[in-house]
């Protein structure tokens, strides 16, 4: 049978579709369009004795002579160069009448924004990788005995690197910036070291209480890449690389991780904590946000053995027995997993009206402030968070895709089925240098760490936003 076949049937359809469709149809866009409300500062024409001269003739002839009796050659420059400006200046009487008008959010407002062609390529491109998978998955639990590639696979990965390319990018604005964003800076060094040491203590420990079969992945890994060696002639090998080298590279990427996802952590903190704000009275609403929130926490303590593995799998429960088999515990993480990630991108419509609120929240601190401002800089603040919203999707979006591909990898890498949360499932596929205990433990611990991170970084967030943040004096005020 060919090599490809079906397989690359799917992958060209869906790339033909991709090139015409997401161009009219768009999940990116369908997710905001016509469904947020943003907020813009427009001042009202009238009369500014401030920053317009008066034309008529007393206004001249009060003018001109001080002009006269003006001989200071730079106060006479200082007058000249003030008849000549016309910016607005917003008084302290003014600051309590700036209001913001709002509309719903509409394609062409934010097409020409930065960061919304990366934004809609890498959602619309997630969209159509899962499908991809979807299809897949179909096609090989009809044909079982298929010998086609899994071209899926590939773009499961394309979706992580990109999500990971563009995770680094927005972190190294803050290193190629003005030293303006010195403490954002320090803040990912910082968390990129902290979170390196707590995976070398993580990964050094013992397994008997958080387990990911990393140590049966190095063995596999070794003994694999050993026969693959000496198959070539070369003796005397007694591996590839050494368990510390191994854990190392696994400790430097969770350190990456670490200083990737800090400020996404931070951004769904104050999102969070805007929603709950927006949404008292609605106890179906804080409902769903809670649990988008915490859900998390439930899959890390899947990888907890005491916790988890020992009463699902081990425990007996007297007639009954254990309440599942080790592959139908496996699936079930992954399941978890994906829940997880589906309820965080059904609450994403609220986080990003929470964020795009921010716009009357900064004006009213701004009302709070004495003295004078000017007019540009009223409406700078102000579009100012517009401007800002395809980073903000970007920091909520990229961590998802992550996680959720991660875990459809080691679904496919492991070799679990589907059905094996009701049944003892067999092992249909496993690599011919790379086990598929190898995938189990890798793809197991780099999901494990992503979530850990994420919601590590996130209660920091909320610990910050809670009690040190300016914007949270001003809702408690309210």
């Amino acid at each position: 049978m060919a090599l490809f076949g079906i397989e690359l049937v799917i992958t060209l359809i869906m790339l033909s579709l991709l090139h015409r469709l997401s161009v009219y149809y768009s999940f990116a866009k369908w997710i905001i369009a016509y469904r947020l409300i943003r907020y813009w500062y427009s001042r009202p024409e009238k009369p500014d004795k401030h920053s317009k001269l008066d034309t008529s003739n007393n206004g001249a002839h009060s003018d001109d002579r001080n002009f006269k009796n003006d001989k200071s050659r730079r106060n006479r420059k200082r007058l000249c160069g003030n008849w000549k400006r016309n910016d607005k200046v917003v008084s302290d009487s003014d600051n309590q009448q700036i209001t913001l008008e709002a509309s719903l959010l509409h394609p062409y407002d934010f097409m020409h924004l930065h960061f919304y062609r990366e934004y809609q390529w890498l959602v619309d491109f997630a969209v159509y990788a899962f499908v991809v998978y979807l299809m897949s998955e179909i096609h090989y639990a009809l044909v079982p005995s298929s010998k086609e590639m899994n071209l899926s696979l590939i773009w499961c990965f394309l979706v992580i690197a990109f999500a990971t390319k563009i995770l680094s990018s927005l972190t190294g604005i803050y290193f190629t910036s003005n030293d303006e964003a010195i403490g954002e800076r320090s803040l990912c060094l910082i968390s990129g070291c902290l979170f390196f040491l707590l995976a070398m203590i993580v990964l050094i420990g013992n397994e008997s209480f958080v387990e990911f079969g990393l140590n049966d992945a190095y063995y596999a890994f070794n003994s694999s890449a050993t026969k693959f060696i000496e198959n070539y002639g070369l003796q005397n090998i007694k591996g590839v690389l050494s368990q510390v080298v191994f854990k190392f590279i696994l400790a430097v990427w969770c350190g990456l991780m670490g200083a990737f996802l800090i400020f996404p952590g931070f951004r769904l903190a104050q999102m969070y904590i805007h929603s709950l704000s927006y949404a008292k009275g609605n106890i179906r609403k804080q409902f769903i946000l809670h649990v988008a929130f915490i859900s998390p926490l439930l899959t890390i303590l899947l990888w907890v053995r005491p916790v988890a593995r020992e009463y699902f799998t081990e425990k007996s429960w007297g007639k009954r027995g254990i309440l599942m088999t080790a592959d139908s515990f496996e699936i079930m993480r992954i399941f978890v997993i994906l829940s997880t990630m589906l309820i965080r991108l059904a609450v994403m419509p609220w986080y990003l009206q929470s964020y795009l609120n921010l716009a009357p929240r900064k004006l009213a601190r701004l009302k709070k402030e004495a003295g004078r401002v000017k007019d540009e800089e009223v409406q700078k603040l102000i579009s100012g968070v517009f401007v800002y919203l395809f980073v903000v999707c970007l920091q909520y979006v990229c961590p998802l895709l992550q996680c959720t591909f991660i875990a459809l990898l080691s679904k496919t890498f492991g070799g679990y089925s589907w059905l094996s949360l009701f049944q003892r499932a067999i092992v249909s596929k496993e690599s011919p240098m790379l086990s598929y205990i190898f995938y189990r433990g890798v793809l197991g611990f780099m999901s494990w760490w992503l979530m850990i991170v994420w919601f590590i970084s996130s209660i920091i967030g909320f610990i910050y936003h809670s009690y040190l943040s300016r914007d949270t004096e001003i809702l408690i005020k309210k």
